[in-house]
């Protein structure tokens, strides 16, 4: 497989995640974050699928880019094949509660409720991890963490490798990273008890 370094293989990451929005696109302007999600998700799936099994004959960068563009096809065809067979399991057992005469189907207020409270967990993790960047801007190792992980690169030795450090600064980085982590959720829970009780 051809080598690239971080600027090459970030450009491709790019140029493949663009291709991956392309194929999730919908004319619900209320699921483009979804759509977004989605195509990030394949986008991953595909490098990892690409660096596990590292095929020989992409020797090029568009051989690479078009074996990535039917890797992320292929990710997104199995998550909706997923999606439409867990969509039919529930509309089964729907069915058969309402058959049954059984109570357990959430009412509709309880279901928007959960809604609600799965898009603030969401909008917390997004504000936890831009605050977890910035805190973590003049620390480049433990920051390199963060970037390797949203990459799919969570193994300290592929860390390592990626930031060019040993994996004793990479473990020592991790620390950091998650005791930043810890007391930005901490002080989010505050702020948001004292919302929630003012």
């Amino acid at each position: 497989m051809i080598e690239l370094d971080n600027k090459e293989w970030e450009r491709l990451f790019r140029q493949v995640f663009v291709v991956a929005v392309r194929m999730t696109r919908s004319k619900d302007p209320t699921q483009e974050v979804t759509q977004i999600d989605r195509a990030r998700e394949a986008t991953q799936r595909a490098f990892d699928r690409c660096l596990r099994v590292r095929p020989a004959h992409l020797d090029t960068v568009e051989a690479l880019r078009m074996y990535l563009s039917w890797a992320v096809r292929s990710a997104l065809s199995h998550a909706n094949e997923e999606h439409a067979l867990r969509r039919e399991n529930e509309a089964a057992v729907v069915t058969e509660l309402a058959t049954v005469g059984s109570t357990a189907v959430a009412s509709a207020e309880t279901m928007t409720l959960e809604v609600a409270a799965s898009e603030r967990e969401r909008q917390r993790a997004v504000r936890a991890l831009k605050r977890l960047r910035e805190e973590l801007a003049d620390d480049r190792i433990a920051l390199g963490t963060v970037e390797c992980i949203a990459a799919g690169k969570t193994e300290p030795a592929d860390q390592a490798g990626l930031l060019k450090c040993s994996i004793e600064e990479v473990h020592a980085a991790r620390k950091r990273r998650k005791r930043a982590l810890k007391r930005i959720l901490d002080a989010d829970e505050a702020d948001y008890d004292d919302e929630e009780y003012s």
